[in-house]
C-alpha cells in the first residue's frame, strides 16, 4: 500500500498535510479495534515515509475547533 492509496479526512496536497479524524474513540470504533488500529499504523507509516504531516484529531477536537487550529498552525509553517 503506497501513500497514493490511502485516504484521510482532509488533505492539503501541495503542503503534504493531512487531517485524520479518529472517530469512535470512546465507543470502540474502527480506529480503536485491533484490525483498524493496525491498518491505521500502516497508513500513517506510509504517509511518514512519503514526507507527509498527519494531524490526528478526535471528533471532539473537530467540534471544539482544536483540529482546525492545529491544521492552521501546520499550514502556517508554509506561509
Amino acid at each position: 500500500m503506497g501513500v497514493a492509496n490511502v485516504c484521510f479526512f482532509m488533505n492539503f496536497a501541495h503542503e503534504k498535510i493531512s487531517l485524520e479524524v479518529e472517530g469512535g474513540t470512546w465507543v470502540k470504533g474502527r480506529h480503536t479495534r485491533p484490525k483498524g488500529y493496525a491498518n491505521d499504523c500502516e497508513k500513517y507509516s506510509e504517509a511518514a515515509i512519503a514526507d507527509w504531516m498527519i494531524i490526528r484529531a478526535t471528533s471532539g477536537m473537530i467540534k471544539n475547533g482544536k483540529a482546525i487550529e492545529l491544521v492552521e498552525k501546520a499550514l502556517g509553517v508554509f506561509g
